[in-house]
């Protein structure tokens, strides 16, 4: 494969975040040309000394009042910021308390936000928060403010946000993991029938609208949202953790713990090169164990640790002893998460032992397919709740024990090839006893051509299902299964067509909680009845936020008006092979409107192009196309963000085996 970037070398602007040490800017600088064009570098920093010598330093002032109004009131009541008469007076004196410090504006808004517009408590929260941020925005007096918050929370939410001080610093934290950890450590209690995991998901739903946590946009309506922490909260609940010895973290050769000699309840381990200090450490009381890196090999026996609830492996890379560290899995028999992590070279044969655990909830399988079953024991793991992802083209015989794991919610598999007719047959049964499965991706490798078996032979898919996801094989149609009577829950569907029709699309569009949306494929898009390509018709698509399509709207609207209202992420990833087929009918020209007017909550808009061909496009064409792209994007009433990428490879590569 190879890449031609087109790269412009004239006046750049270019932002580099929070530089700590004056040796990576010595690095980075590097790499900055000077071709006296009078370029721009601005750098950001917490430490003035590194600001110094970078090349001087503008301390950022507090906001100015209308701007922390309008931040301060929109988080609370929304973008019209209508703040009652009766709270006008405490509002402007908790601004003042803030101090134009934007983390603590979002921090306090968060915390009245789920006060309901209570005058009292308003007036209490503001008497409590003294001095507040009166004289300077200063990072002890900001901590007050978080204190303030964190004290204000439920228990169940004090244990919640504590458990993020396990993750390092700009971690980008997957939701449904953390909800997962949270539910198998005991900190989400509902009543008798209640969902846990929809009960997390509203615990994790909160932090973020209280401002103690960030949510993470990048596939935000793909699965539960994504978080991080910010540096100044993780600092905080941090501190909170060491003293109340909750968690113990070590990430470098030193360590990093004040209860180092305690007894351990919780451990994250991120050592490349150092060795665990076992002899400071009491291991036997640990709860759950994180680790992350080349060196799981060098822990101790599982047998070490009797009381654990979480295992995860996810971050690590299973080396030459990867057999030996789950040896003594079995002794876990409170073990109630385990997530595995990649697997460096050749099979990961998990012991038979993991039929063991008979409290096992969630059980997540290594990357790159080399995660293989014994036979006899997905079948005993009757508590699963999620499972994935499993190779079938490994451990063939998990298709047909799937159908003893009526708890299932979450369900990933894989296949390497295409399964033979007994395979199928034993997963189509095995799917007809989920009940209670949610969530469902199927994955393939190079090579695959069809997933219609998935589609003919599955006719009754669980009512609650909420999210399709295929990869790297095609169905020929949409499948019958995939329609509103079914399915009135689904909300994320991703999925490759050989044929989209404009029946196709009604369908999709008439989804009622659906919202998110990747569909591709398409050899054959052309509507011969009505002598068009197919169009996203007015009213469909109602609660649609993140769309992702294989083709370019030419010729006329694809977005009719009243389509999709609510989508704010529209992205176009298109496959160019050569003139004849798609080639340049995809490509849009300054004569074409690509209907994005159409779209009233467009905010962001992606144009991915993947060239497979002899130089049949030519050069012109796609600078006709960029330049109508960028033309509707500009003519938008939202101005969305606009990203485009144009990615070259030789004609023989989408003839090898790759997608």
């Amino acid at each position: 494969m190879c890449e031609i970037l087109r790269y412009n070398m004239g006046r750049y602007l270019i932002v580099i975040d929070d530089i700590w040490d004056i040796k990576h800017w010595e690095v980075i600088r590097c790499a900055l040309a000077d071709n006296h064009y009078e370029n721009r570098v601005i750098t950001t920093t917490r430490d003035r000394d590194v600001a110094r010598k970078v090349g001087g330093a503008y301390e950022l002032k507090p906001l100015p009042d209308e701007t922390s109004k309008i931040l301060f009131f929109g988080r609370i009541f929304g973008i019209n910021n209508d703040c009652p008469d009766d709270l006008v007076e405490v509002s402007e004196t908790l601004l003042k308390k803030c101090g134009g410090v934007p983390l603590a504006i979002i921090t306090i808004a968060g915390l009245l936000a789920s006060r309901e517009g209570n005058k009292r408590e308003w007036n209490k929260l503001c008497d409590s928060i003294g001095s507040g941020l009166d004289n300077s925005p200063d990072v002890k007096k900001m901590r007050k403010i978080l204190a303030l918050s964190y004290h204000h929370l439920p228990i169940h939410l004090k244990t919640c946000l504590l458990y993020l001080s396990i993750f390092p610093e700009d971690y980008i934290i997957q939701g449904d993991r953390l909800i997962w950890r949270w539910i198998c450590e005991g900190f989400v209690n509902g009543v008798q029938d209640e969902d846990l995991f929809e009960l997390g998901e509203s615990y994790l739903t909160e932090l973020i609208n209280r401002g103690l946590i960030q949510a993470v946009d990048s596939y935000m309506y793909v699965r539960t949202m994504d978080c991080r922490v910010h540096d100044l909260v993780l600092e905080f609940i941090s501190s909170i953790s060491i003293e109340e010895n909750f968690c113990t973290v070590l990430h470098d050769k030193k360590g990093k713990s004040a209860a180092i000699t305690s007894k351990v309840r919780r451990l994250f381990l991120q050592l490349q090169d150092a060795e665990m200090p076992q002899g400071r450490l009491i291991l036997s009381h640990m709860r759950s164990l994180t680790m992350s890196g080349y060196w799981a090999d060098k822990m101790p026996p599982l047998s070490f640790f009797p009381r654990l609830r979480v295992l995860d492996l996810e971050g690590c890379y299973l080396l030459d002893q990867r057999n030996k560290l789950l040896e003594h899995v079995g002794s876990l028999c409170q073990l109630r998460y385990l997530a595995l992590g990649h697997t460096y070279l050749g099979e990961l044969l998990l012991p038979i032992q993991i039929g063991q655990l008979k409290n096992l909830i969630c059980l997540r399988g290594g990357h790159l397919f080399n995660t293989k079953f014994r036979p006899g024991v997905v079948r005993e793991l009757e508590c699963l709740q999620e499972l994935s992802m499993i190779s079938l083209s490994k451990s063939p015989h998990v298709a047909k024990e799937l159908r003893h794991l009526t708890k299932l919610r979450v369900l990933g598999i894989s296949f390497e090839d295409m399964p033979d007719e007994s395979l199928k047959g034993w997963l189509l049964e095995s799917l007809g006893h989920l009940k209670n499965l949610q969530s469902l991706i199927v994955r393939g490798s190079f090579g695959l051509v069809s997933w219609d078996f998935l589609g003919e032979g599955w006719t009754s898919p669980p009512r609650n299902l909420r999210r399709f996801g295929s990869s790297f094989a095609s169905f020929s149609y949409l499948p019958s299964w995939i329609s509103p009577s079914n399915l009135r829950e689904l909300s994320i569907i991703e999925i490759s067509l050989d044929n989209l029709r404009q029946e196709d699309l009604d369908i999709l569009g008439s989804f009622p909680s659906l919202q998110s949306l990747r569909l591709s494929g398409y050899k054959n898009i052309w509507d011969e009845k009505r002598e068009q390509w197919p169009v996203i018709s007015a009213g469909t698509f109602p609660c649609l936020r993140e769309c992702q399509l294989g083709v370019l709207p030419t010729g006329g609207n694809m977005f009719a008006p009243g389509a999709m209202p609510k989508v704010q992420r529209l992205t176009f990833d298109c496959y160019i092979e050569d003139v004849f087929s798609l080639g340049l009918a995809i490509l849009p020209s300054l004569r074409d409107s690509l209907g994005l007017e159409n779209l009233p909550s467009l905010q962001d808009l992606h144009v991915f192009f993947s060239e497979f061909t002899d130089g049949s496009v030519t050069r012109e064409a796609n600078d006709k196309a960029e330049a109508a792209i960028r033309c509707a994007a500009d003519n938008h009433p939202n101005r969305p963000t606009l990203q485009l990428r144009r990615t070259f490879y030789p004609s023989w590569w989408s003839n090898s085996g790759s997608p």
